[in-house]
């Protein structure tokens, strides 16, 4: 039964992404991006990944008016791999469980930000055999109340990176509050030893 209704839904997507423009649903109005999802096989299957339609290379491409350097210093994100201990994960969540976090910060003297738009960094990640690599970056503004128009003080931001190579990232803060930034913290959680 379930095989007839995989092999159904799968039927009903590839004929709506092959009636094209004409009446009745489409796949998804990029026509690249059906394409890809119909070649994937619909399920299981990743998607290759577009970096030249990305985000990350329309924010890249914008002209950068006033910049300032946060520091000049490396942060290491280390672990040690002698842990022998269980992963551990939240009772209420059993399967996302972590052997750890390692971490980074930069302080910041409660500086207004308010003429700036975006945060750029580059990290180096060196996680042999690991399959998925990405670092966490939270943005920490010393309000208690949040400003009308912004976000919660505090904003939080996963960037998947690709491993044994340079990443230049950037995110964009223009939605968060940024009137007095304390820190700004780089963090991975350890999912394989």
């Amino acid at each position: 039964m379930l095989r007839r209704l995989t092999a159904l839904s799968l039927f009903c997507l590839l004929l709506s992404a092959l009636r094209g423009s004409g009446a009745g649903p489409v796949l998804c109005p990029d026509s690249v991006l059906a394409r890809r999802i119909v070649e994937s096989s619909m399920l299981h299957s990743p998607l290759p990944l577009d970096t030249a339609r990305s985000a990350a290379s329309r924010q890249a491409a914008k002209t950068v008016e006033a910049s300032k350097l946060i520091t000049a210093d490396t942060l290491v994100l280390a672990y040690s791999t002698a842990n022998l201990d269980r992963a551990r994960g939240p009772e209420n969540d059993p399967d996302y469980a972590i052997y750890g976090r390692a971490a980074a910060s930069i302080d910041i003297p409660c500086e207004n930000w308010e003429g700036f738009n975006r945060i750029a960094f580059s990290v180096f990640p060196d996680y042999p055999g690991a399959g998925v690599v990405n670092v966490n970056l939270v943005f920490n503004n010393d309000t208690k109340k949040p400003k009308d128009g912004y976000l919660a003080p505090t904003g939080a931001h996963l960037v998947n990176l690709r491993n044994g190579r340079r990443n230049d990232c950037i995110l964009e803060i223009d939605d968060l509050q940024r009137d007095r930034v304390t820190r700004i913290d780089f963090y991975t959680c350890l999912y394989h030893i």
